[in-house]
């Protein structure tokens, strides 16, 4: 299968390991950048792979093979690591994409899985299908600044919202470094994460 899984992050990431698909070629988040106000118009990932283009093919390839179809339980790689990000640099843009996540989250079941997104919608419809594993936390990514999204997913763990300096008394994203707080990777985490904007 030949999935590009990254583990020389840096910054908050440092540490950690993540399978990921750019938000460059994902429809949803070239849409979401062009809304007023929203975080993804101050895109991390969009930022990071302009300085770093090496990563783009990696990560495309990624997606042309996550998009490609459903692949079997086994086909997925077993990971060596405690925790792991899903999208650490884009979105779920398919149905078939969050069922292959699915399914490497069953491939693994002794890992920690943390899931972000903006397209509960997709990983809805995968779920019907799929069922959710134990071993997964899917943070539903608020759109906008300072406004935490409003979930009606029951499969949605935590709602995580980025607010700038001021606009938030109870910031709870961690030290900003994942691996020492992993509070969004354990079971049960905070229904409410919130994060300043850097």
């Amino acid at each position: 299968m030949n999935l590009h899984i990254t583990t020389n992050h840096s910054g908050k990431m440092r540490g950690m390991a993540s399978l990921s698909t750019p938000c460059l070629v994902n429809p949803r988040c070239k849409k979401n950048s062009q809304i007023n106000g929203s975080v993804c118009s101050h895109c991390y990932a969009r930022r990071f792979l302009s300085f770093r283009p090496n990563m783009n093919d990696p990560l495309e390839r990624n997606f042309q093979i996550l998009n490609r179809k459903v692949y079997d339980v086994e086909e997925f790689p077993k990971l060596n690591v405690a925790f792991f990000r899903i999208e650490a640099f884009g979105d779920v843009a398919s149905v078939t994409q969050a069922r292959n996540y699915l399914r490497l989250i069953k491939q693994n079941p002794y890992v920690r899985f943390g899931w972000w997104t903006k397209n509960p919608d997709l990983i809805k419809k995968a779920i019907e299908i799929e069922e959710k594993p134990d071993n997964v936390n899917i943070m539903l990514s608020s759109i906008y600044l300072n406004k935490p999204t409003n979930t009606r997913y029951s499969f949605i763990d935590s709602v995580f919202t980025v607010y700038e300096k001021g606009k938030c008394d109870h910031i709870n994203c961690g030290a900003q470094l994942c691996l020492p707080c992993l509070q969004c990777y354990l079971p049960n985490p905070p229904r409410q994460i919130n994060e300043i904007l850097h």
